[in-house]
């Protein structure tokens, strides 16, 4: 009876530590890319040699389903979500936004969260801790509300005072912006989370961004444009970039071979992955030839049906669909998404986070000084008051 009781104790415990081991993403000999001991390039490539085309397909487009394994997070109308598979150990990918506080993610309802001061005030700190503390706050509860992307920091110039994505941004300095940018990614990819840079570029408006046309030189391109992106990628190693809507002298952004190709892949040495913003995707071949690597959000142009038209005319084969998927892999195995995937909410220090929420704003406020008794206005010696802003506001 002893004998017996040993042996069915002993073969629990066996199989209790193997379900330990898979939970942490332990190599099996059906999954050699499990193994956390191996590059992730490599780990990539042994994943994407295992799935069959329409697994790949799957992989490089959102669906905007159900939420399976988190309990409480429901179906997102956003369909920022990509579907995990089960039999290769790839886990579901959720995204969520972040413009002042982790918010409009793949959980609906939105999971509770802290709420924070925009990035646009937060730059006017000029603070880098303060910085920092916004991206570690942003990437901890990011991970708190079962996402694993999160679709910031906001990189574009505010160019145009009315431009209504300012806020998301950092002011029209580019050496200011790519400085936030650097220190807001670092903390953020410190928790596990990948940072989605946007939007990649020239978005500096947002009325008639998907028809309009920006026209550019080159060294105006690079030295303000390109540049914040470019600190984001080689000084904080940003794990995506979001291509943007406007066409770029002719091209639009998600279909340049030249600013996501030659530019950013070939110059700067970026291994990350490009996502489109929602809707920004407009081809199948150009797009992912140009270096496009998912489309956002429900898929038009990367469904199962116009990826394998491409490759069965030719205009696309399957190894610019291997590299679209590898890019993706290697930034979640590097950042330990495989290895520790999220299984759900968890908890949130709201009281620490409120305070920091709280010093950030304090920090990022500018009181007038009334020096030489200007204010008030006196009507007699004011000749015109220039109102920016809003027509709502300033009309």
């Amino acid at each position: 009876m002893a004998t017996r009781t040993k042996a069915l104790l002993t073969a629990l415990l066996v199989a209790t530590s193997a379900a330990a081991l898979a939970q942490v993403g332990t190599a099996t000999p059906a999954l050699p890319w499990m193994n956390p001991s191996i590059d992730p390039a490599q780990r990539a490539d042994l994943l994407v040699a295992a799935m069959t085309l329409e697994e790949k397909i799957e992989q490089i487009a959102m669906n905007p389903v159900v939420n399976t394994g988190i309990p409480g997070c429901g179906l997102s109308r956003n369909g920022r979500h990509i579907e995990g598979i089960a039999r290769l150990a790839i886990p579901t990918v959720r995204m969520t936004n972040a413009p002042a506080g982790v918010v409009g993610g793949d959980c609906e309802p939105n999971p509770p969260a802290t709420s924070l001061p925009d990035q646009l005030a937060a730059t006017a700190s000029w603070d880098r801790s303060l910085w920092s503390s916004w991206g570690d706050i942003v990437g901890s509860e990011t991970r708190a509300t079962a996402h694993t992307i999160v679709l910031t920091p906001g990189i574009n110039l505010g160019r145009i005072p009315n431009n209504g994505r300012n806020f998301e941004y950092a002011g029209e300095d580019p050496f200011l912006a790519g400085t936030l940018a650097v220190e807001v990614t670092r903390a953020i990819q410190r928790h596990g989370v990948l940072a989605s840079g946007k939007h990649f570029v020239a978005n500096e408006q947002e009325t008639d961004r998907t028809t309009m046309n920006v026209v550019v030189d080159n060294r105006t391109l690079h030295e303000l444009y390109l540049l914040p992106f470019e600190m984001a990628v080689r000084d904080a190693d940003i794990a995506s970039v979001m291509c943007s809507y406007p066409r770029i002298n002719g091209t639009y952004a998600c279909d340049d071979e030249y600013v996501l190709g030659t530019v950013l892949r070939k110059q700067w040495g970026f291994k990350g992955f490009v996502m489109s913003d929602r809707g920004a995707t407009n081809s199948t071949a150009h797009s992912i030839r140009a270096g496009n690597d998912l489309e956002f959000a429900s898929p038009r142009y990367f469904t199962e049906a116009a990826i394998k038209d491409a490759l069965a005319s030719g205009q696309l084969n399957i190894g610019a669909i291997d590299a679209m998927l590898k890019r993706r892999f290697y930034t979640m195995f590097k950042f330990g998404q495989f290895d520790s995937p999220v299984a759900g909410f968890s908890p949130i220090d709201f009281a620490r986070h409120g305070q920091a929420s709280r010093e950030m704003a304090e920090q990022g406020t500018v009181l007038l000084k009334n020096t030489g008794s200007l204010l008030p206005l006196s009507a007699a010696s004011v000749r015109s008051v220039a109102i920016i802003g809003p027509t709502t506001f300033a009309g």
